[in-house]
């Protein structure tokens, strides 16, 4: 009497012919499929992309190469993306950035060097909002203009920016 289990005896079992015809025709056509796949090439084009959009993971990418005409799957993009140790960045806080951005601030050495500008909110008894532009020279802190409004749009803040420089200089 035999033990061995069923599985043990089936893989042991040659293949029939037309099973045999089918797993070659399963190969090939996977062989075909990816013949076109330059490897190089699409590392190259896989970096080209995380180059040039940072904050794109592998799926993303894989959907940038579906549309150029890459006919690969998520998976393959995957091995790849990490074949070439690239990852999604962790996300800086945009506070962090727009540090990093700025310049460091230089102190004013005389009048009329840096001037500083902010919008000052408050609200009336009547409930109405009210908003105040303050500009002051921030060497002398002297205060160059309170301007007091409801509602401020960009073309008051040029205007009165503007009929401040006319008066100072």
């Amino acid at each position: 009497m035999d033990f061995r289990s069923s599985a043990t005896r089936t893989a042991r079992r040659p293949l029939h012919k037309g099973k045999d015809r089918k797993a070659r025709a399963a190969i090939l056509h996977l062989a075909e499929r990816y013949a076109h796949c330059d490897q190089a090439a699409l590392k190259h084009r896989i970096k080209n992309i995380c180059e040039t959009r940072v904050r794109y993971g592998y799926r993303h990418v894989h959907v940038l190469l579906v549309r150029d005409g890459w006919g690969i799957n998520a998976k393959w993009v995957y091995r790849l993306y990490r074949e070439l140790s690239l990852q999604l960045r962790n996300k800086t806080p945009k506070r962090r950035v727009k540090a990093k951005l700025r310049e460091g601030r230089t102190e004013a050495r005389q009048v009329n060097e840096t001037w500083a500008m902010d919008f000052v909110h408050d609200q009336l008894a009547t409930g109405r909002k009210i908003r105040v532009l303050t500009i002051i020279d921030t060497f002398s802190r002297f205060s160059l203009a309170i301007d007091a409004r409801f509602g401020y749009r960009g073309e008051d803040v040029v205007q009165t920016l503007e009929q401040v420089c006319k008066g100072v200089g």
